[in-house]
């Protein structure tokens, strides 16, 4: 699996799972992307990097891929078999459903 921002993991899920120097063998319940890591020097358009990765990580087994595009204040929310969500960061998201507070991006 690619690496990742930020990976959100339940605990249930790494029980019995090895440790390993970089990636574990489960993928993780929620991925966090932020823009400004991303290499795109060589890519021809930009939003197909991101897209390809969100159905990288979708299809390896992430529930819900979100990523915050710092330049226009933007976030995609993404799922399994959903719609794809593009907003303002300045409304909040939930990031797991078992959470009880949501997210807010930006001021």
């Amino acid at each position: 699996m690619a690496q990742s921002d930020i990976a959100i993991y339940e605990k249930a899920q790494l029980k019995g799972v090895p440790l390993q120097d970089h990636y574990l063998a489960v993928p993780p319940k929620v991925v966090i992307e932020v823009d400004t890591k991303a290499d795109l020097e060589d890519v021809a358009v930009t939003m197909n990097y991101y897209h390809q990765k969100t159905d990288e990580l979708l299809n390896a087994g992430v529930e819900k891929v979100i990523w915050v595009f710092t330049a226009n204040e933007k976030i995609m929310e993404a799922g399994k078999d959903q719609h794809w969500i593009t907003s303002s960061w300045n409304r909040e998201i939930s990031v797991l459903s078992t959470l009880t507070e949501s997210v807010r991006f930006g001021v």
